[in-house]
C-alpha cells in the first residue's frame, strides 16, 4: 500500500459546502467504506488548511493501486461516489500532488 496526499485550492465562497460536504460524508461513513473497499482504498482523510491566499483541503489517501482507484470511482454509480464529483466540481480550484517524505504504516509488516 502507498500514501497520497494532495492539497486542493478551494474556490471563494465554498467554506459551507464544504462543511456540508464533510457532514454528509461523516453522516454516510458505512456507505464511503463501501465504496472505498472497492477501489482498494484502506484510509481516506481531509483536512482544512488556512493560508493567506486562500483555504485549502488536504487529503490523505491509502491504496494498492491509485490508478485503479480512480479509475473506479469515475466510473461508479454509486450515490456517494456522484455527490463527491459534484463537490469537486463545485469547490475544487486546484489540484496539487505533495511529494512524500515518509510512507510507514504497521499494516505493511
Amino acid at each position: 500500500m502507498r500514501t497520497r496526499c494532495i492539497k486542493i485550492k478551494l474556490k471563494d465562497g465554498t467554506r459551507e459546502q464544504v462543511d456540508d460536504w464533510a457532514a454528509e460524508i461523516n453522516k454516510r461513513a458505512n456507505e464511503a467504506r463501501e465504496t472505498m473497499k472497492r477501489e482498494g482504498v484502506s484510509l481516506e482523510a481531509a483536512f482544512l488548511d488556512y493560508q493567506a491566499d486562500g483555504v485549502y483541503l488536504v487529503s490523505v489517501m491509502r491504496a494498492d493501486d491509485f490508478e485503479k482507484a480512480k479509475a473506479m470511482a469515475r466510473s461508479s454509480t454509486a450515490d456517494i461516489d456522484a455527490y463527491h464529483r459534484r463537490f469537486k466540481e463545485a469547490c475544487w480550484e486546484e489540484r496539487t500532488e505533495l511529494s512524500p517524505l515518509i510512507d510507514l504504516s504497521t499494516e505493511d509488516q
